[in-house]
């Protein structure tokens, strides 16, 4: 064979061989130092964490005050802070708190979190914190609208205080009264209207009554007195309606103060909840014990009822409602057709959230999903 048909044979470089398995060599051991500098568990942690992503979210021993409804998933409150999940269980927020005694609100992707004890507050959104301040006096109760909050407050010298922020957490609005306690405060989806329920004690005898103001002008728009009942709640609709819920009664108010509808006359409300638009739900026991779920849509009218026999938790969005019996967790929709009946499983759930076609539950160590 000539050497023109001969092919070449290449040679070995040796060199490039060894430099190449010298570097492998150092970023394994790069990589195995970092993992051994872990904390205890360490290493195990980081593959278990990879393994369980996904619900059931670990509560991991935090005192919860508090699960609400977030775009993306749900918001979880304890004593410790503030961490929102989204769909698949990864934390989309995360902040840590030494509030001594948290309240909490929440409604339209914003969440405000103010200190009974020292008058602090937060508002923060699904990304990043909005404002924070601090008050004078301690808070009571805090509400939220799409750009607004409001911060209820009682002063050492009995003075009853609300305050109203605009988006960039400045006051735009302030009423106080005296002789009377701020019972529930409500915003307008649209921040335009706050409302308070007012607990007076005179001789011995309870008087309530609602003031609507319009917060732009400064004044009060509206009044209604409810006697001796005292008021639960207060929440306005998209209408701009404002439900008054007391122990013996249900309201629904104009912004002037007038009757939307005729008041309901009830026995004292095992259980009820809110939409972010104002729907309402109402569990009222009956003869037996027998418990009646009744909803309400956002004009002020009775949406339709349904008798249990039992209701542990109770949860409203825009168009849904979810009620839980033992284990079951039934879904209804704004007409009263049952949707599903999901199976929760043996661990008692203290709340539900619902989320369009996503339920969390909030048993004492995780957050369970369901979808329908």
């Amino acid at each position: 064979m000539s050497n023109a048909q001969s092919a070449r044979t290449p040679k070995t470089n040796y060199k490039r061989i060894a430099l190449t398995a010298l570097g492998a060599l150092l970023f394994g051991g790069l990589i195995l130092l970092t993992l051994l500098s872990l904390p205890s568990g360490g290493l195990a942690a980081l593959f278990a964490g990879s393994a369980e992503a996904g619900y059931p979210y670990g509560t991991q021993g935090q005192s919860v005050i508090g699960l609400l409804p977030a775009e993306k998933g749900t918001a979880l409150f304890s004593a410790d802070g503030v961490t929102l999940l989204d769909k698949k269980a990864r934390e989309l927020y995360s902040r840590r708190l030494d509030y001594a005694d948290p309240t909490i609100a929440g409604a339209y992707g914003r969440y405000l979190l103010a200190n009974r004890a020292d008058g602090r507050y937060f508002l923060h959104n699904a990304k990043s914190p909005l404002f924070e301040g601090k008050l004078q006096s301690p808070v009571t109760l805090a509400a939220v609208s799409k750009n607004h909050a409001a911060l209820a407050s009682q002063t050492a010298a009995g003075e009853t205080r609300l305050e109203v922020l605009d988006a960039a957490g400045e006051r735009v609005f302030e009423w106080s009264g005296r002789e009377e306690r701020i019972t529930s405060v409500s915003l307008s989806p649209d921040g335009s209207c706050a409302a308070v329920s007012l607990l007076r004690m005179a001789e011995g005898e309870r008087y309530s009554r609602a003031l609507i103001f319009d917060v732009a002008r400064g004044s009060i728009t509206g009044e209604a007195d409810f006697g001796q009942s005292t008021l639960l709640r207060v929440c306005f609709t998209e209408k701009n309606l404002l439900y008054v819920l007391g122990e013996t009664l249900f309201a629904c108010l104009k912004t002037d103060g007038g009757r939307a509808v005729s008041d309901v006359e009830l026995a004292q409300p095992e259980r009820f909840a809110f939409s972010e638009n104002g729907r309402a739900a109402l569990i009222l026991r009956g003869e037996d014990n027998e418990m009646t779920l009744r909803v309400y849509d956002t004009s002020g009218g009775q949406a339709w009822d349904k008798s249990f026999a039992s209701v542990s938790a109770l949860a409203l969005d825009d168009k849904n409602t979810a009620v839980l019996q033992g284990d079951t967790l039934e879904i209804y929709d704004k007409k009263g057709k049952l949707l599903a009946a999901l199976d929760t499983g043996a661990n008692p759930v203290r709340a539900v959230v619902l989320c369009k076609k996503t339920v969390y539950a909030l048993t004492n160590t995780q957050i369970e999903q369901f979808t329908f």
